[in-house]
């Protein structure tokens, strides 16, 4: 899901005098309860001490997304990787893009199709090629 703020700024660039720029690089929030359209109501893992979660940075690049042909939606291209938990961390919902490696804006939000629990001392959060999945409709 594209958020409300991306989807204004498209249409900004697009038909209207101002331009949009993108961050780069991104950064990939985990959250335990999932950020709604507008970029609200998100409840991100807390850390970095003493849990070990910290946002992980993904650049904004041919070689990190997958090319949308045309299907609407882009995935990683690459495996990112999270450290492991030195805390509980909840039941992750979404990952959400953001254009800040702490605080800014939801960008867009994926929602995890089986939420998972994250408990101290499991294996890293590990995302492979094509997991995330972001979608513009």
């Amino acid at each position: 899901m594209i958020t409300y703020a991306v989807r204004n700024g498209i249409i900004n660039h697009l038909l209207r005098s101002s331009s949009f720029g993108k961050p780069n690089p991104f950064a990939l929030a985990l959250f335990t309860t999932t950020p709604g359209a507008d970029g609200t109501g998100g409840v991100e893992v807390v850390g970095p001490t003493p849990s070990n979660y910290s946002r992980r940075t993904y650049g904004a690049n041919d070689s990190n997304w997958s090319d949308p042909t045309g299907y609407g939606y882009t995935a990683n291209t690459t495996q990112i990787a999270y450290g492991a938990p030195q805390d509980d961390w909840g039941t992750i919902t979404a990952v959400a893009l953001m254009d800040a490696s702490s605080g800014g804006n939801v960008i867009a939000v994926y929602e995890l199709p089986n939420a998972k629990t994250i408990s101290n001392g499991d294996d890293p959060i590990v995302f492979e090629p094509g997991e995330i999945r972001f979608t513009v409709s």
